[in-house]
Parts: structure tokens; C-alpha cells; sequence
């Protein structure tokens, strides 16, 4: 009896904890096509470009350095790289466009560093505030 109470609480314990510690996964990828202004992504993204001269302020990129190279087309391409890690996120934008930041799981990063990109997103919207990408 002894033996079969200590299997039932090791089993218990292992399915009690398979989620626990688990990385958070990322939400549902934006509609390209749709207008940005209307998707549910338009209340919580940061946007990143264009922004001011002193770079993207929110705290959700701080921890992140902005690098920008222009294209011949008039696109811009934008590298964001995580300071700690190291980690890089990049995304061409058209000409007239605007591109904005969303982390699905802000609670998962510390102070000045994201510990985890997967959840992370560059949403690329057109002059016409469509999503590209």
C-alpha cells in the first residue's frame, strides 16, 4: 500500500508540474491585409518606427538597441538587437510605413532584457495603415 501511495503522489507531482516553468508561447500572428488601427494589436504594441530621434522609450524595448539602414526603394530595414542576449529581430518597412513591437508576454522578461523572443513580434504596417506583416 505504502508503495502504491508514494507512485500515485510521484505521478501526481510530475503531471502537476509539466506546465510549470514552461515557455510562454506566442499569440495569434497578425492579419496581413487588415488595417492595423482595427486589429487587436493596436491597443498594445509599441511603435517603434518612426519614432524620435532618442530611439523607441517604452519599457517593453528597453531592452532592445535600434539599428536602421535605408533602403534604395525608400524602405527602411530595422534590426533590434537585445542587449543582454543578444538576440536580434528585424523587419524591412516600405517607404511611409510604420513599424510597431508587441511582446504577447511582457511578464516573462526582466528588467532591460528580454529572456524570451519567441513571444515577441514586429508588425509591419504600409503608409495606408495596412499590416504587411
Amino acid at each position: 500500500m505504502k508503495t502504491v501511495l508514494i507512485a500515485f503522489l510521484a505521478g501526481l507531482l510530475l503531471f502537476g508540474c509539466a506546465g510549470y516553468g514552461a515557455s510562454p508561447q506566442p499569440g495569434p500572428s497578425p492579419a496581413v491585409g487588415a488595417k492595423f488601427s482595427d486589429s487587436q494589436y493596436a491597443s498594445t504594441a509599441v511603435q517603434v518606427y518612426p519614432d524620435s530621434s532618442a530611439g523607441p522609450s517604452s519599457a517593453e524595448v528597453q531592452g532592445f538597441d535600434m539599428a536602421t539602414s535605408p533602403g534604395a526603394d525608400g524602405s527602411v530595414l530595422i534590426t533590434m538587437t537585445e542587449k543582454v542576449g543578444g538576440q536580434k529581430l528585424s523587419a524591412t518597412v516600405p517607404a511611409g510605413g510604420s513599424l510597431y513591437f508587441n511582446d504577447a508576454n511582457p511578464g516573462d522578461d526582466a528588467a532591460g532584457s528580454d529572456k524570451f523572443l519567441q513571444d515577441d513580434e514586429l508588425i509591419i504596417v504600409d503608409k495606408n495603415g495596412n499590416i504587411v506583416q
